[in-house]
């Protein structure tokens, strides 16, 4: 029994050894690794300590080993050793080395950014800079001015000409606020109860579908003008049709301008009261003459309009004619025979030839036969 509790104790009292010496390794910068001294100089060390720890790409990789004053010339006034227990990676051109406070309750750190690129040799000792802690950002700032500013800002809010300040100010603008609210909210209400276009294309599906297509044609329509495709796309595309189509409103804006100035017969019309007298009165004739055609007793032309009797003869003189040409174009008659029969107009032509020729002798013999007829009158 005494040997078990001995066992325990021991095994208790060489624990809490354990415990110490891993706390001790933890908390301090005791490290059994091989460390790496590099030596980096700051213009200003920032509360920097000895034990305080480096870091690299945000990985602890050492602490700081001392922290002093340099006063080697051409180089910053600190000198600060750091232990690393990792191989530094390579430096590029755009390398950061700065130290920062550790938190907002106090302490330092040294952060070790080797850069992206391209490796570059640099031989140490290293050049850092020092980082200023958010109270030292806000101390450098013009409190002065931010205060200005913000009251300046508020200033600005109260201002009654101000649209802020108006809405503050006045009850007007709450008023036309909760009108605008309870208007949108009747819109959804109607909208609710499918009145209006708009219910109508949320709720109507062919009413949306016909708004879809609608919506789709004109971007094919959008799309052919854009192609070149049509007037339209040429109008708006082709620099020499624009002009055309430029040139021709130019044209029809100087016509209509010569138009009122009286120029040219539609200008007369509309300027010329003497010109829109006559028009008016070939347009009182044109009425006059058609009054007459609807009267029967008005003449013939109105009588073969408006006299069934008249139309029922007109017609017939028609059928008349129409008949008497069928017979002269199938040869019956002798005028059809004079007309359709050359032989026949011919032999007519002899005659009226010989007759014409007999009335010449006549018309020379009738002095004669008068000279006798005076010569034989005294017997």
């Amino acid at each position: 029994m005494k040997m078990q509790r001995d066992t325990l104790l021991g095994l208790v009292f060489f624990g809490g050894l354990a415990l110490v010496g891993w706390a001790t390794v933890s908390l301090t910068s005791i490290s059994f690794e091989r460390q790496t001294g590099i030596v980096v100089y700051f213009d200003n060390a920032q509360g920097l300590r000895e034990g305080d720890p480096v870091f690299v790409l945000g990985t602890r990789s050492g602490s700081v080993q001392e922290v002093g004053l340099s006063a080697e010339k051409g180089r910053p006034p600190i000198r600060v050793v750091l232990q690393l227990t990792r191989k530094l990676p390579p430096l590029t051109a755009n390398r950061r080395i700065e130290v920062r406070q550790a938190n907002l309750l106090g302490g330092s750190q040294v952060d070790i950014d080797p850069g992206t690129g391209t490796p570059v040799k640099i031989e140490p000792p290293y050049q850092g800079q020092h980082k200023l802690s958010a109270l030292e950002a806000l101390g450098d700032a013009d409190l002065i001015g931010m205060v200005d500013s913000i009251k300046q800002f508020f200033a600005t809010l109260n201002d009654p000409n101000g649209a802020v300040g108006a809405l503050l100010a006045s009850r007007e603008p709450f008023d036309d606020l909760a009108a605008a609210l309870k208007s949108a909210r009747n819109t959804m209400e109607q909208i609710e109860k499918g009145d209006g276009l708009l219910a109508r294309i949320i709720r109507d599906k062919q009413v949306a579908d016909d708004v879809s297509t609608g919506l789709r044609e004109l971007r094919e329509v959008i799309h052919k003008v854009n192609d070149g495709e049509g007037l339209a796309a040429r109008i708006v595309n082709d620099a020499e049709m624009a002009a055309d189509v430029s040139g021709a409103l130019d044209d029809i804006h100087e016509m209509t301008a010569s138009t009122r100035r009286g120029e040219g017969l539609l200008g007369r019309f509309v300027a010329s009261a003497e010109t829109a007298k006559k028009f008016d009165d070939t347009l009182a004739s044109i009425q006059t003459v058609a009054g007459k055609l609807n009267d029967p007793n008005a003449g013939l032309l109105p009588a073969l309009i408006g006299d069934p009797e008249m139309r029922t003869q007109g017609r017939n003189l028609i059928a008349n004619l129409a008949e008497t040409s069928d017979k002269i174009n199938n040869g019956e008659g002798l005028l059809a025979k004079l007309i359709n029969d050359p032989e026949m107009a011919e032999g007519l032509n002899r005659v009226i030839n010989q007759v014409a020729g007999a009335i010449e002798d006549t018309r020379e013999a009738a002095p004669v036969g008068t000279f006798f007829q005076v010569l034989a009158t005294p017997f």
